[in-house]
């Protein structure tokens, strides 16, 4: 039996790559990441992200579910990730560095 996908999904799906990734943020977080790895040009959605969008996704999803889209990230995207996460005013918070380090790692 075929799976029934919403007219604007199936539309999406036949956007650039760069279309698709302004578009994707008024979906729910998972299912944002399905349609991202439903592509075959997974990481040139993922790369015309925005960093907040990116950052956004990562942080919805969970870093353990978000290891697909770690995996697929330009550097200044990983970048934004660690910026907002591990400073703390204008100190480095150091096991949160190697915490997302890790987990960047993993992915």
């Amino acid at each position: 039996m075929e799976k029934i996908v919403p007219i604007e999904e199936k539309l999406l799906t036949k956007l650039p790559a760069a279309e698709m990734a302004a578009r994707l943020m008024i979906y729910p977080p998972r299912r944002r990441l399905d349609l991202i790895l439903d592509r075959a040009d997974a990481e040139a959605v993922v790369a015309a992200m925005p960093e907040q969008d990116f950052y956004l996704s990562v942080k919805e999803l969970g870093e353990q579910s978000a290891a697909p889209l770690l995996a697929l990230a330009r550097p200044e995207q990983l970048n934004h990730l660690l910026d907002l996460d591990c400073w703390r005013r204008d100190e480095l918070v150091a096991g949160r560095v190697l915490a997302q380090l890790e987990e960047i790692a993993v992915a």
